[in-house]
């Protein structure tokens, strides 16, 4: 650091004891696009690479404005060198800086004393975990990240669906049901098994000798031989369920994954596989809806957050159980 520098940042903006949110909101003028606003990639990297280099490289930037005579110490990430910025000066970001949740979060220091308020800025792109049709589960090579762009909500004459935008251009259309189907809460307690026939039956109590439903005793009377026992259904747990899917059964609805459909594509989705979906978001995550989906079409598995589930709701209405 300079002796300019060093002697600009003799003193923070602010005392020590000052809360983090005011510490924030006297920070906030100085960004721009200022923190808890929406960031955006630019345009010039999605169209020129969008389709040429992995999603997590796209860049974005937000100028920083330090008030005259102060030093901003900005810390973008943990493993890269500080940023000193004692004039206006534009930031870049990449994609892959961004939280599961969209999240930018950078921490920044004013002066002597200050150890460091963190300033967090959302997004609209989402990561898509993914995984493609006859990719091994272990030792593969990591390939790159999917990330959603944007999503539109639509329910006309055509039925419930959702567009899908990714960043490097490629579309997905995901078609709702007409009525949200609800799965069954978690249940430890396999089901009863059918009960064997047995007396009673007049199938069986009315067949001939020597058919295995009665042999002779050591009296030469007959007496009905038991039944085969039956094998009883085995639950599935809670636990497994969650080895296999990240969204839970509680509270979740379901679908047949044929309703995923990529962009251009002539035929529906793969039939046979299964999609749940939510429109309750996590803890972290609230407003944003999510859908996974298990032999879909070109892939084995897909997990999608949706930014605009939400609006789908009110268009489908609950038909009970499964």
């Amino acid at each position: 650091m300079s002796l300019l520098a060093g002697s600009l940042l003799a003193s923070a903006l602010f005392p020590a004891d000052l809360p983090e949110k005011e510490r924030v909101k006297r920070l906030t003028p100085f960004f721009d696009p200022p923190p808890g606003a929406t960031l955006s990639l630019a345009n010039h990297d999605l169209t020129n690479f969008g389709r040429k280099v992995a999603a997590e490289h796209l860049r974005g930037s937000i100028l920083v404005k330090p008030p005259l005579g102060t030093c901003l110490i900005v810390t973008r990430q943990s493993d890269a060198p500080d940023e000193h910025v004692c004039k206006p000066r534009q930031l870049s970001f990449v994609l892959g800086d961004l939280d599961r949740y969209g999240k930018l979060s950078w921490n920044v220091q004013t002066g002597e004393g200050d150890f460091g308020t963190p300033i967090t800025w959302n997004s609209p792109y989402r990561v898509v975990i993914a995984k493609e049709l006859g990719e091994p589960s272990e030792g593969a090579k990591i390939k790159p990240f999917k990330f959603i762009s944007s999503c539109e909500s639509k329910s006309d004459q055509l039925g419930r669906r959702i567009n899908v935008s990714l960043v490097t251009g490629e579309r997905w259309s995901i078609y709702f049901p007409e009525k949200d189907t609800l799965l069954d809460a978690d249940d430890a307690t396999p089901p009863a098994p059918p009960p064997p026939p047995g007396k009673g039956d007049p199938a069986k109590e009315h067949k001939a000798e020597g058919h295995g439903d009665h042999k002779e005793d050591a009296h030469g009377e007959h007496k009905e031989e038991a039944p085969p026992p039956v094998s009883t259904p085995k639950a599935v747990s809670r636990y497994d369920d969650r080895q296999i899917w990240a969204i839970p059964r509680t509270g979740s609805f379901t679908m047949s994954s044929s309703g995923f459909q990529s962009a251009g594509a002539v035929t529906p989705g793969i039939v046979g596989g299964e999609c749940r979906y939510t429109y309750a978001g996590s803890a972290e995550d609230p407003t944003i809806g999510r859908i996974e989906c298990h032999q879909v079409a070109g892939f084995a598995s897909l997990y999608l957050p949706l930014t605009c589930l939400k609006d789908l709701q009110k268009g489908g209405r609950e038909s009970g159980h499964k």
